[in-house]
């Protein structure tokens, strides 16, 4: 559905509607289009989009190729509970919404099962949920990203009467550059009657490539799974599984995933456990470079500056991945001394999309430990660093630098 907006807060008096596409479709290809009547009328329609990953749900995986997100939840279009000066009720959407769902879901779970702690609590849900269709072709019969959606919707019901649990509750493949890898399940019945399960690979996840936004790819991955065809586990007790995982031969540099299902033969609940990997080498992966600006750069880049006000140099970075350390180092461009660092971070995130620039001022001040620098009057160049996410800070081939043109500092 799209909402139209005013552009500030709604007056009472001016009307804001919303159509959805399939309406606005109809109405413009009406032969006659009629004078449309307003009248105090309701009618109740399905949201579109209801049971699909929200557009603005964010893509894993975590920076160290864990598996993230881990669930979903019932989190767009809800109406729920708003200040009461601004109405009282609203119909909002985002993790605040989503957050909330799971967390009453994890109490049930705690009301039924008190002695749950936090790792099982994960661990059942993600069992007991319910993967949701691709959300750009909700037909084509494939699921969303693993690595956008975890597990799947939550099924807290199914959590609360699941009588079997399976370990890990997710399964993160890391680089696959090297070839396939083995895991082992470990399947608990904590019923009193054995139970044989059907072991089923559901790959048909969609796999993304693309490092932001404007170049995301989708595709089916071929990777595929080795594993025995059915598995039974006797009453009150424990059966281990060995799967083999065998990366995909599809486009490199992607992130891919899938489901394990456990299907039991009598027809009762079934169980899964979504895995997901990285196809190719990580660290080959550009984070300076990775936009099409030309950035880094100076952005106000001056022969000289007075470092008065904003008369500083004001360094502009897109990072292309997350990194696990940055520094900016201040070096003079005549002696080659190292004047320290004007900046240095531990695990720093990337950009949201290309367009998007992290500024990085320097007002002529290094430190070394406890101790600030002001630099004198001079010749300098600026050195950016980058650690990437999986990084050995002394391999040099896992690091990417800029180095600066050189300016000078000239003050009055």
């Amino acid at each position: 559905v799209f909402n139209g907006t005013l552009g500030s807060e709604i007056d009472g008096t001016t009307p804001v509607v919303g159509i959805s596409l399939e309406d606005g479709l109809f109405m413009r290809d009406e032969a006659l289009v009629p004078i449309l009547t307003w009248t105090d009328q309701k009618a109740l329609s399905p949201n579109p989009t209801g049971g699909l990953i929200a557009s603005s749900s964010s893509y894993g995986l975590a920076a160290d190729l864990s598996l993230k997100p881990d669930i979903g939840a019932p989190g767009g279009s809800i109406y729920s509970t708003y200040p009461l000066e601004k109405g009282g009720y609203a119909t909002l959407g985002g993790t605040s919404m989503a957050s909330p769902h799971v967390a009453g879901g994890a109490a049930l779970m705690l009301q039924a099962h008190p002695k749950t702690n936090s790792q099982a609590m994960r661990r059942i849900l993600q069992n007991s949920a319910d993967p949701a269709p691709w959300s750009l072709n909700p037909g084509i019969g494939y699921y969303d990203s693993v690595h956008r959606q975890g597990a799947g919707m939550l099924d807290i019901d199914d959590a609360i009467l699941a009588t079997t649990r399976v370990e890990p509750g997710k399964i993160s493949l890391g680089e696959s550059e090297y070839g396939p890898v083995i895991h082992t399940l470990t399947i608990e019945n904590k019923s009193d009657t054995d139970v044989t399960y059907d072991l089923w690979e559901e790959w048909y996840a969609v796999a993304t490539t693309g490092t932001f936004a404007v170049d995301l790819g989708y595709w089916p991955s071929d990777g595929y799974l080795i594993m025995p065809p059915s598995v039974t586990v006797p009453a009150y007790d424990k059966a281990y599984v060995n799967v083999t995982f065998v990366p995909p031969t599809g486009p490199g540099l992607s992130l891919y995933g899938g489901y394990i299902l456990l299907e039991p033969q009598d027809g009762g609940q079934s169980y899964r456990v979504p895995y997901a990997g990285f196809d190719g080498d990580y660290q080959a992966l550009s984070i300076l470079n990775a936009n099409p600006w030309g950035l880094p750069w100076i952005y106000n880049e001056a022969p000289s500056y007075t470092m008065v006000g904003d008369d500083i140099p004001d360094f502009w970075v897109n990072f292309g991945q997350q990194v696990r350390k940055f520094r900016m180092e201040v070096f003079d461009a005549n002696k080659g001394k190292a004047w320290h660092r004007a900046y240095d971070f531990d695990y720093f995130g990337r950009n949201s999309s290309e367009n998007n620039i992290y500024s990085f001022p320097w007002d002529g001040t290094t430190f070394s430990g406890n101790k600030v620098r002001t630099v004198p009057d001079g010749d300098y160049y600026v050195v950016i660093s980058v650690l990437k996410p999986l990084g050995d800070d002394n391999n040099p081939a896992h690091w990417e630098t800029w180095t600066s043109p050189v300016f000078s500092i000239a003050r009055p």
